[in-house]
């Protein structure tokens, strides 16, 4: 088993291990909530179930719509209904999207209730469970409800990766590649080479997260660097209703930003080795308003990120006149 501390804000474990499923080993003590989707394959939800002696499953539907203010509201009813309090633990058994909404949920139930994050996906185990964030949607734009508050544990069983679709695993590889990108130009070429197992590049992937993490708890600062690409890439899914993934959109966020660079070449050949270069005919006037309602805007500013090296990133407060210089015309970026 490997495992990995993180200091921040609170201390947990990032535990990854082939077939970590089969034992749990949680407190029989307790009661559980495990919140779950429809997308994640019932032989993972009955598995973890089964260890647990006192537990309940609620089922949202998968994709983004079920990280909204409607949703979490239903579920607080759900775990009134069934007497659940402060000593219950929730367990987030899913992708990303679970992720937010149970840790969210745990936040703010009884004033913050322990969770577990039990990520089935590779973007959820290399990225989106790792770092405390936890959010809502609303109508107008992404992760812009949220709170900072780890899980108790996060257990990683890359044996679920097994019946993910090739699509979800490229989610999870423009995460990768973003974080080397902004950290570790030796990772790159690794990822460009695919040159070491999954098990590796995923714990690598998650020491790299625990570094930003550590320096910067609360994104202040150089944890921003995490968000590049993501700022159009937030704004290209909320804007065309998440009918991209999550990876799509980081991908096109990550090609804009390096667009007409001395990185550009190198970039774009890692991203087309897992089948990340899509073309995205957005509007681009309907583009920048909608990046102007991302979490990061400041006033008549917004944040973005570029690299001013392989491995290396800066942050740059831009208005937003200035976007035109950085978004090509209706989405031909080829």
């Amino acid at each position: 088993m490997i495992t990995v501390m993180i200091n921040a804000i609170n201390t947990y474990e990032v535990f990854i291990k082939q077939t970590l499923l089969e034992h749990l080993a949680l407190d029989d003590t307790r009661d559980y909530v495990i919140i779950t989707d429809t997308g994640v394959p019932k032989q993972w939800v009955t598995k973890v179930s089964s260890q647990l002696s006192n537990v309940v499953v609620f089922t949202v539907n998968a994709g983004e719509e079920s990280k909204s203010l409607a949703v979490y509201q239903h579920l607080i009813a759900e775990l009134q209904a069934h007497s659940m309090d402060k000593s219950t633990c929730l367990i987030a058994l899913g992708g990303g999207m679970i992720g937010d909404l149970t840790g969210f949920i745990a936040s703010t139930y009884y004033r913050g209730i322990d969770w577990i994050n039990i990520p089935t996906t590779l973007l959820a185990m290399v990225d989106a469970s790792i770092g405390g964030k936890v959010a809502l949607n609303t109508t107008v734009s992404k992760n812009v409800i949220g709170a900072f508050y780890p899980p108790l544990k996060i257990m990683i069983d890359p044996l679920v990766l097994s019946t993910l679709p090739e699509k979800e695993m490229g989610n999870g590889y423009a995460e990768m590649i973003k974080i080397a990108c902004i950290k570790d130009a030796e990772f790159l070429t690794v990822l460009e080479r695919k040159s070491w197992s999954l098990n590796d590049q995923i714990t690598h992937a998650i020491k790299l997260k625990k570094w930003f993490i550590e320096q910067d708890p609360y994104d202040l600062n150089v944890r921003k660097h995490l968000n590049f690409g993501h700022t159009v890439g937030h704004a290209l899914e909320h804007l065309y209703q998440y009918q991209y993934s999550h990876g799509q959109c980081v991908a096109y966020g990550i090609r804009i930003m390096v667009h007409k660079t001395p990185f550009e070449t190198r970039i774009c050949r890692v991203l087309n080795a897992y089948n990340l270069i899509d073309v995205i005919a957005y509007d681009k006037p309907q583009l920048i308003k909608q990046i102007m309602h991302d979490k990061k805007k400041q006033k008549n500013a917004i944040e973005i990120i570029e690299l001013s090296d392989f491995g290396q990133a800066i942050i740059r407060l831009i208005d937003p006149s200035a976007l035109e210089h950085y978004i090509p015309e209706k989405g031909v970026l080829l």
